[in-house]
């Protein structure tokens, strides 16, 4: 339940600029933004949030993969890699060490760093770990809730 408006204004969020966006101060859930009549959840990363880790089966291939997103300040991340397959380990040793920009990651369209790197080493372009690498890295600085992501084939 909405405790309070801020008001519709102009807010830049990483080079992007959502117009006629609505501040809804909430007791329970934080601050929710209204854009249009769709609600965007932002959480504001808390300080010293624990890594997150997700682990990927790919399925066929064999190889699993352990992915690190360590938050860092705002919204950025370092993200790791820990994988059998040769073509991970170089999408792991290609983002390195430096923090991702995760709104950049997520919502600058062609600026990805994950999606351009995992292009460039991945012979498989239905491979799920380029997804799972977004997904940790949009959990570890509080913008999506860590729930499993589920691709299963029905008969």
């Amino acid at each position: 339940m909405a405790s309070a408006v801020s008001g519709v204004n102009v807010v830049e969020l990483s080079g992007w600029f959502l117009l006629s966006m609505a501040r809804y101060k909430t007791a329970d859930w934080g601050d929710i933004f209204f854009y249009g009549a769709v609600p965007v959840w932002l959480a504001a990363p808390v300080k010293g949030n624990a890594m997150t880790v997700l682990e990927v089966f790919a399925g066929v291939c064999g190889f699993k993969t352990v992915i690190k997103a360590d938050p860092k300040e705002k919204y950025s991340a370092v993200c790791t890699l820990e994988t059998g397959c040769p073509n991970l380990k170089k999408v792991g040793e290609a983002l390195g060490d430096e923090p991702l920009d995760v709104m950049t990651e997520l919502f600058a369209k062609g600026q990805s760093k994950v999606i351009t790197t995992c292009t460039a080493n991945l012979p498989h372009v239905s491979c799920p770990v380029p997804a799972a690498i977004l997904k940790a890295l949009e959990v570890s600085v509080g913008l999506a809730l860590p729930a499993d992501p589920v691709l299963s084939f029905k008969e």
